[in-house]
């Protein structure tokens, strides 16, 4: 249990932020086994905001991935982002290259890591942003194998600027806590919060603060 107060320093958002919202975000991921080590997985998530009083986002990524061992698998896929900005609607192309990384056990605490490199474009402007996320998972059961507390962490970088807007540097922070449980044999439900937290270099920063639901199905 030792690694859960780092990782809660991790989850301490910076203070401050002038500019905040509430959301609820509903996740859903499915992922399993397709031929021998042929692996495929799918996620959509769904945000909705207190501040534009509807649906702000809507995202789906579909992936194939090759699994080198039970500790290691390679990613490679694409997706589609629905967002409403201040312009309008718009629609955002993502091109998605993950390793997850299974990385054992600390006394009963899971830990798993996640690299994610994000191509994205927008349909009509130039440019291709790119950006690094790197997460950390941490699991620890509370009733046996079906319930259980999580905590995760995920600086993400931009590693480009471009004429849209992104800039290169450091861009989120968004870290979570919650609770995992068994619905089923092959489905998990998670409840808990996220924070997500936006350096803005030429505005101010922008915080979220999000509930967050989800169903998780392996097969």
């Amino acid at each position: 249990m030792r690694c859960f107060p780092i990782m809660l320093l991790f989850c301490a958002a910076p203070a401050c932020a002038a500019d905040q919202d509430a959301q609820l975000w509903t996740v859903f991921s499915a992922s399993g086994s397709l031929h021998k080590q042929l692996v495929g997985s799918f996620d959509g998530v769904v945000r909705a905001s207190h501040d534009q009083h509807g649906v702000a986002s809507a995202e789906g990524t579909t992936m194939l991935g090759w699994r080198f061992s039970s500790h290691a698998t390679l990613f490679a896929g694409f997706g589609l982002s629905r967002l409403h900005t201040s312009r309008g609607e718009a629609t955002l192309h993502r091109g998605r290259q993950q390793l997850t990384l299974a990385l054992g056990k600390i006394g009963g605490t899971t830990v798993g890591a996640r690299t994610m490199i994000e191509e994205r474009r927008w349909l009509g402007l130039g440019g291709t942003a790119v950006r690094l996320r790197e997460q950390v998972r941490v699991t620890h059961p509370l009733i046996g194998k079906h319930t259980g507390l999580f905590v995760t962490a995920e600086p993400i970088w931009n590693l480009n600027s471009t004429v849209w807007g992104q800039r290169a540097g450091l861009n989120r922070l968004r870290s979570s806590a919650g609770l995992s449980f068994t619905i089923a044999r092959r489905l998990r439900g998670e409840i808990g919060y996220l924070n997500d937290y936006d350096f803005r270099p030429r505005r101010a920063d922008r915080e979220i603060h999000a509930a967050l639901t989800s169903l998780v199905l392996t097969f």
